[in-house]
């Protein structure tokens, strides 16, 4: 992913889309000829072709984006859920059940008290 975006913000990527648009309405004004059916398919396609390569690097990007920060949520909602469990106890008779049981448990032991609030 990394490749890509260093390929977004070149410098260079700018003229490569400037390129492909050339390309592209060069196959376009190919399609309003009258052309036989075959060839003004493989038009049809390069025109498609030259869109989604003008496209695609945009909507990866943006759809690793999405999940990454999807899964950066669910760690804070997993985070968050621990954190709650454990302040749940806090000031209880319970608390140190709950320090004795997660140090047992090999979970690590509970914040302190002041990491909790």
């Amino acid at each position: 992913m990394e490749a890509l975006r260093h390929l977004v913000q070149s410098p260079q990527y700018p003229s490569y889309l400037e390129l492909l648009e050339r390309v592209t309405w060069q196959n376009v004004e190919q399609l309003t000829k009258a052309l036989p059916h075959d060839q003004y398919l493989f038009y049809c396609g390069v025109v498609f072709a030259c869109r989604r390569l003008t496209e695609l690097p945009t909507e990866i990007l943006a759809k690793v984006t999405e999940l990454e920060d999807h899964a950066n949520a669910r760690a804070r909602a997993t985070a968050e859920s621990q954190s709650a469990q454990g302040s749940a106890f806090l000031n209880t008779p319970w608390w140190d059940s709950y320090v004795r049981d997660a140090a047992a448990s090999g979970n690590g032991t509970p914040r302190d008290f002041n990491a909790l609030g």
